[in-house]
């Protein structure tokens, strides 16, 4: 029991030793300078303007009697089922369709009316849309107030 006792306090002391012996040294060096990196929050890049386009002056023409189709007037589609009503490029049922304008829509009257293929024609335009504009047949148009 006694061998078992100094063979304990022999390794105990080994372990102690190795301990001592592999510890991290303590050397006191100069205190550590702390270092400070300010990162600034970003600024609103300022964007350029947006374009505005310039409303484009459309002719002023008199305000034709109520119920009646003419240049200066308002028109709605109408009496299509549903389907809709062809803009053309030009008068004539051989001419390109350029829009197709939809049940109950309201168009400017600019021109007309002209006689083609057995129809009377009018020039119409989208009063907030003027990419929307082509010749109709006034068979599925009626005359209305403006928008």
């Amino acid at each position: 029991m006694v061998s078992a006792l100094l063979l304990a306090l022999t390794l105990l002391g080994m372990v102690i030793f190795v301990l001592w012996y592999s510890r991290p040294s303590t050397q006191s060096s100069a205190p550590a300078t702390a270092v400070l990196n300010v990162i600034f929050a970003p600024t609103a890049t300022p964007l350029p303007p947006t374009p505005t386009a310039t409303p484009q002056a459309t002719p002023t023409l008199p305000a034709p009697p109520p119920g009646v189709i003419a240049a200066g007037g308002f028109v709605q589609i109408t009496g299509t089922g549903g389907d809709g009503l062809r803009l053309r490029e030009a008068a004539g049922l051989e001419q390109r369709m350029r829009v197709l304008g939809a049940e109950n829509e309201i168009f400017l009257v600019l021109d007309g009316p002209e006689e083609r293929d057995g129809y009377v024609w009018w020039y119409l335009e989208g009063p907030y849309d003027t990419t929307r504009s082509g010749w109709a047949v006034a068979n599925f148009l009626q005359a209305v107030q403006g928008p």
